[in-house]
């Protein structure tokens, strides 16, 4: 009876032991998991951050292309851009971020430039006639008028991506504000998505910030980049 008894407790000291070694084994992998996918999500975050500086630029050259165009145009002159700026984001990004607001918002920027950038392709072809036709003297007013409706709309469609990717880079800034230590914390006790909370002011406020340092004058001794817009001016001539 003795011997059965240190057999048993031999026994289920073991199976314990596996047990509760195991669930402190599951537990520290899954921990690691969650590390890893947690440092991802904010590697990623800074390539978002670091990818919408030159998008954000090639944004700004292309209203301005636009803007010059428009106000250049009259019944005299017909002013065509012949050069814009594609918009460029890393593809599947969203794959390892751990916020539902910042996936959406990246999902959204993505899919705007996307689009912008299938629309360029569409008035480059357009412009690519128009300036054969110039060499060849010969003018096509529907297709010049058809560029004209194109850039406007182009215009637009630009101007709303220039709001939605300052929305993108403000939330990018806002999350490096919040204290890490906290949120990895939470997210390697409980997993799934990551919150952060920020109040409407405190989002406003980083908008203003971000528009401020874009816009500011140049100080002196500053380089100043520089960006040239080629254009065709088709001048009607009265006679």
């Amino acid at each position: 009876m003795i011997y059965f008894q240190l057999i048993l407790a031999a026994f289920f000291g073991g199976l314990f032991a596996g047990l509760f070694s195991n669930y402190f084994e599951v537990k520290r992998r899954i921990s690691d998991k969650r590390r890893d996918k947690y440092y991802n999500h904010r590697n990623t975050i800074v390539q978002i951050e670091h990818e919408l500086l030159p998008a954000r630029i090639n944004i700004s050259r292309n209203l301005n292309s636009l803007d010059e165009s428009i106000k250049n145009t009259n019944k005299f002159n017909k002013r065509i851009i012949l050069r814009f700026y594609k918009l460029r984001l890393s593809s599947n990004l969203s794959l390892k971020l751990l916020n539902l607001k910042l996936i959406n918002l990246y999902a959204e920027v993505s899919g705007q430039f996307e689009t912008i950038n299938n629309d360029i392709d569409y008035i480059n072809q357009i412009v690519s006639v128009i300036s054969e036709d110039k060499k060849n003297n010969k003018v096509d007013e529907n297709l010049i008028s058809l560029y004209f409706q194109f850039a406007e709309y182009l215009f637009i469609t630009i101007k709303a991506v220039d709001e939605k990717s300052l929305d993108l880079v403000a939330y990018c800034k806002l999350i490096f504000l919040k204290k890490e230590n906290e949120i990895l914390k939470n997210y390697l006790d409980k997993g799934g998505q990551i919150k952060y909370n920020f109040l409407g002011k405190t989002f406003k406020k980083k908008l203003n910030e971000i528009s401020r340092e874009e816009t500011r004058p140049y100080k002196k001794g500053e380089a100043r980049p520089k960006f040239i817009t080629p254009f065709l001016d088709l001048k009607k001539v009265a006679l």
